[in-house]
């Protein structure tokens, strides 16, 4: 609100959009709203989560987070690596839960 007062409310605005960006850029474009007001309560701004995340919506930047590398897909000879550990086959373990005997 002091540096409202002090510099205009559209000055205000730009000179907090400007540090938003600048910090935004130095993180590579991961920091969102929370970690980027963290940043800048740092350096003794008062500005809010919501402020922030409004400016970062007014200027199209938005955080984009590095998720952990899995690998989901199978090879393509991966049946032919299983093997029949038990021995039987399906008909035969049906075979045995309705009582016939092979």
């Amino acid at each position: 609100m002091a540096l409202q007062k002090a510099l205009g409310i559209q000055q205000a605005q730009g000179f907090c959009k400007k540090e938003i960006s600048k910090i935004h850029e130095e993180s590579h474009g991961i920091y969102g709203a929370p970690k980027i007001t963290e940043e800048l309560k740092k350096k003794g701004h008062v500005i809010s989560e919501k402020t922030v995340g409004n400016y970062m919506h007014e200027m199209h930047i938005k955080a984009h987070y590095i998720k952990p590398w899995t690998k989901t897909t199978v090879s393509k000879n991966f049946s032919n690596r299983l093997r029949n550990i038990l021995k039987e086959t399906l008909i035969q373990h049906r075979q045995m839960q309705h009582g016939v005997q092979i």
